[in-house]
């Protein structure tokens, strides 16, 4: 055989692969995981694949942020760009957070309270408080 045509095959399947997208069966074989509501607010993993989910209190959580007590204390106004920063950093402190929790205590999906929409029969616990110690 030409090695161009070995290497031509190769890339064909290769690209044939990823465009399949992961195989169904993965999350079966480790529990199936969770169907998660429209639009949910994904912290940790994937709710295709989980086995250990968790929820979070957003507002709880956001609200025990330094960022979030310096735009209260301070009145930033939302849209300007002290307002933007602040809620960005926010943000990626809770990310930071949630990962930290996750990984302490073996939770393989964080979402928001209410944005797991069938948890397929999986205990489904709440790690706010834990998230709220990470911060």
């Amino acid at each position: 055989m030409h090695p161009h045509r070995s290497i031509a095959s190769f890339c064909l399947l290769l690209v044939a692969a990823c465009a399949a997208g992961p195989d169904d069966r993965e999350g079966a074989g480790r529990g199936g995981g969770v169907v998660l509501q429209p639009g949910a607010q994904t912290f940790v993993g994937s709710g295709s694949f989980c086995t250990r989910p968790a929820t979070i209190d957003e507002t709880a959580v956001t609200r025990a942020t330094p960022e979030w007590r310096e735009m209260e204390r301070d009145s930033v106004r939302e849209g300007s760009a002290r307002h933007s920063l602040l809620k960005t950093a926010m943000h990626q402190r809770v990310l930071a957070a949630c990962r930290k929790a996750a990984r302490q205590h073996g939770y393989d999906l964080v979402v928001r309270v209410g944005d797991i929409a069938d948890s397929r029969g999986l205990a489904v616990e709440d790690l706010t408080a834990w998230v709220v110690g990470a911060l």
